[in-house]
């Protein structure tokens, strides 16, 4: 005869409970929160790692940090990219142009962003011509990434579109043949 026991790895499925707080010590919110709030929402819970909601933040933190410096900072042919008030610019931060002696997929994106945020949107052009989907890329991630949050916050689980991570992939593909198309001179 097979006694019960609770403590037992070995359950039947009728006897293993929904939410067990001992065990999902990984939980952003306390324990008896997340009950309550699984209890209202049933089995549309959100249950979402701490983890994700630093990335939530960090994405927005970044994307914020990224259009406020294309906003500052400052582009001229003859000087390079420079911090307004100073008289020196920038070194250059491409290392395949450094090491290898010529562009990479990339290059020309911190000066074009400069330019489209200060709507110069020609010079972006000869610079990047992908730049403008890579700024509207990093803009749309405030909107996304807040929506989320609060979704979030208010106990929904984040919205899921497998379509959304096609976007960074396909941007990558369009960076690298737009760098072919400019080394063949196209």
């Amino acid at each position: 005869m097979q006694t019960s026991n609770s403590d037992s790895p070995h359950r039947e499925p009728s006897q293993i409970p929904a939410f067990e707080p001992e065990r999902n010590a990984s939980i952003s919110v306390p324990a008896d929160i997340a009950c309550e709030r699984a209890s209202k929402l049933g089995s549309q819970a959100a249950m979402v790692h701490p983890g994700e909601i630093f990335l939530h933040w960090l994405f927005i933190a970044m994307s914020i940090s990224v259009l406020a410096l294309s906003f500052w900072l400052r582009y001229e042919e003859k000087s390079g990219v420079s911090v307004p008030g100073m008289s020196r610019s920038m070194p250059p931060l491409c290392t395949s142009r450094i090491l290898l002696g010529m562009d990479c997929p990339g290059c020309g994106l911190t000066r074009a962003f400069i330019a489209i945020s200060g709507g110069r949107f020609d010079k972006a052009w000869e610079l990047n011509r992908v730049s403008f989907l890579v700024y509207a890329f990093v803009a749309a991630q405030i909107p996304w990434h807040s929506i989320q949050l609060i979704r979030i916050y208010m106990g929904k689980p984040p919205m899921f579109w497998s379509v959304i991570y096609m976007v960074p992939m396909t941007l990558a593909v369009v960076l690298v043949v737009n760098w072919m198309f400019k080394i063949l001179g196209w």
